[in-house]
């Protein structure tokens, strides 16, 4: 369904995130805001940086299996909202097993779309307001075994 795949969508759940934060004015990047001669406003923001994270946890009492999530934070927002799930994109739950197995190919689409963000920037119409801005992966973060994974590396000792 339309609205299913507009869920999963990081760049339109990004889009609504950077929509909130203009109109809270909870972003102190805003380079430029602008009205329009036709009514509209145009705000441009400056880079806006991304946090990839991922962690493990066992959602059972077993222990041959786990699930690990991966959100996607925004940097530019006020700590105290970065941690928040309505600002925190969620793009992925993956099973996590003590087998060799590629984890590492959940993340491909992920960080697929994060790298075309950045190079083409996001724009986002909402009504009469355009936001414009360059998005960047700052930095990718986790506890030590998941990142060992996500490495290609199956133990996080060697």
């Amino acid at each position: 369904s339309p609205k299913l795949l507009k869920y999963f969508n990081i760049q339109y759940q990004l889009a609504g995130i950077l929509h909130a934060a203009v109109k809270a004015e909870m972003l102190e990047n805003q380079l430029a805001k602008a009205s329009l001669p036709n009514g509209k406003k145009l705000v441009r923001l400056d880079t806006i940086h991304l946090s990839l994270g991922v962690d493990g946890f066992n959602a059972t009492k077993a222990t041959v299996t786990s699930v690990g999530a991966v959100a996607i934070r925004v940097l530019n927002l006020p700590f105290g909202v970065q941690n928040r799930t309505d600002y925190m994109i969620i793009p992925v739950v993956l099973p996590i097993s003590k087998e060799k197995q590629n984890e590492a190919s959940f993340l491909r689409p992920v960080v697929d779309t994060l790298y075309r963000l950045e190079q083409g920037g996001l724009q986002v119409v909402v009504g009469n307001t355009t936001i414009m801005a360059d998005i960047r992966l700052h930095s990718i973060t986790g506890d030590t075994p998941q990142l060992a994974k996500m490495a290609g590396r199956f133990s996080h000792t060697g």
